[in-house]
């Protein structure tokens, strides 16, 4: 069957937070209803974000540094440092962006091509790849291999398709318009497509979607509630509104009320009546005794505490929640883990990475014209945690770094003022020659510290 590119889906829109609005409206409302579509404008106009899934993703594809190759040809180092220079766009480069999108969508996809106005230039010069949309492509699978890939574009105002499939060891190219084909050659790319897939295991899931949702429900109250909940609110119960009282014509008692009312500050005052007290025979003997109560404004820290909550939530899922430091209420050795999980996370997508550039590479060594096939890793640039532990202790001890510096940089504790309080019971303070008899704490490295100072 002829593919539909246009009803393949992507998360793209959520890494961007162009769905967050569509999204958030859709979770508390009906908009096929017209009543809630007035509610739904009001939201729309105080409706407020904070993009946790750009952060996790960001983060991620910057430990990943795809760029980075080893082992690379020096003829190939060329061409993809023309590739950086020539196609880089918003994402970065090609490799970068395809994964950036494999990240967020677990799939994209890199195509190799000659570009036509390079006519009568060295092939290197003429050969580029770009990261093409996902909705462009479209994959045939025979029991998990892939067995054909369509590729929708647009020429001269036609919409056109570049389909591939192996014959043998050759690579068949056919171009189609409306599923006839007017076009037919074949190349020998060692088996291989001048498309190649990437799959990451996507970083963006149904419940980070929905932890993303729950930030945005939490920000979007905290002004709604300061708009509506924002003042003091005085309550007064069985007690006459301002005005004041005359008689008609016929004797008959009037009250009229003084629209400026109380004397008051920017919060709403009410009056409510109070209840008649009647006697055993329903005789009205009184009224009950005025009250005035005051209502306070709901407490922000409420909102703050469900975006907290949820943002935790989505860098746990990533393995990131060591990032968040002391605000994290775990302790040092469960973000240690979190660290190590990120590491193992970061270091299967550069393997995964390689293989997917070692075979666009190979295509393109085939496509110059030689036989052999690349191949490459991923290096990822990340921060492993222990080596720089180390480098803080040795800092430490060489008292390049305050104890303080220390205790935050390492981790291990939430709370460090708590810590070095501890830590000050354990060891008494140190006289300072540089202060004139006063005390500081561990001016010494610890292994050197003596009791008597």
């Amino acid at each position: 069957m002829y593919p539909n590119f246009d009803m393949l889906q992507s998360n793209w829109e959520l890494y961007t937070g162009k769905a967050f609005l569509a999204n958030w409206l859709a979770s508390i409302l009906n908009l096929s209803e017209p009543e809630n579509k007035k509610t739904a404008a009001i939201i729309a106009a105080n409706f407020q974000s904070c993009n946790k899934v750009a952060e996790i993703v960001d983060r991620h594809l910057a430990a990943l540094s795809p760029s980075q190759l080893s082992q690379l040809p020096p003829n190939l180092q060329a061409l993809i440092q023309k590739w950086e220079r020539e196609n880089a766009g918003l994402f970065g480069s090609p490799l970068e962006e395809a994964a950036l999108k494999a990240k967020i969508d677990g799939r994209s996809y890199l195509r190799l091509f000659f570009q036509p106005s390079y006519e009568g230039e060295p092939m290197e010069e003429a050969l580029e790849v770009h990261c093409v949309p996902n909705t462009a492509v479209w994959v045939t699978r025979r029991n998990g291999f892939m067995q054909a890939i369509d590729y929708s574009y647009s020429e001269d105002g036609k919409r056109l398709v570049e389909r591939q499939f192996l014959d043998r060891r050759m690579t068949v190219f056919q171009i189609l318009e409306n599923q006839e084909i007017i076009k037919e050659f074949r190349i020998d790319l060692g088996g291989g497509f001048s498309i190649i897939e990437i799959n990451l295991p996507p970083l963006i899931t149904a419940s980070i979607s929905q932890n993303q949702n729950a930030i945005n429900f939490a920000l979007t109250l905290l002004p709604h509630n300061l708009a509506y909940s924002g003042w003091v609110q005085q309550i007064i119960f069985n007690a006459q509104p301002p005005g004041t009282w005359s008689y008609d014509a016929a004797g008959r008692e009037l009250f009229t009320a003084n629209p400026a009312g109380l004397p008051s500050g920017a919060g709403v005052t009410q009056f409510i009546q109070g209840l008649p007290l009647k006697d055993e025979r329903s005789n009205l003997i009184g009224y009950t005794t005025p009250d005035m109560r005051l209502q306070q404004p709901i407490d922000p820290k409420t909102f703050i505490e469900t975006d907290r909550a949820f943002t935790i939530a989505i860098y746990e899922q990533c393995h990131q929640s060591f990032v968040l430091g002391a605000d994290l209420p775990l302790s040092g050795v469960s973000r240690e883990q979190s660290r190590r999980d990120f590491v193992n996370l970061i270091d299967s997508d550069a393997r995964k990475l390689g293989y997917n550039f070692s075979d666009l590479l190979s295509v393109a060594n085939f496509l110059l014209g030689s036989k052999e096939r690349v191949v490459v890793s991923v290096i990822p640039k990340i921060d492993r945690g222990i080596e720089h532990k180390k480098l803080v202790l040795e800092a430490r001890s060489n008292r390049l770094i305050s104890l303080k510096t220390a205790v935050e940089q390492l981790g291990f504790v939430a709370d460090v003022e708590a810590e070095l309080a501890e830590l000050a019971k354990e060891k008494p303070p140190v006289p300072s020659q540089s202060t004139g008899g006063e005390t500081i704490l561990d001016s010494i490295p610890p292994e050197t510290a003596t009791d008597g100072g």
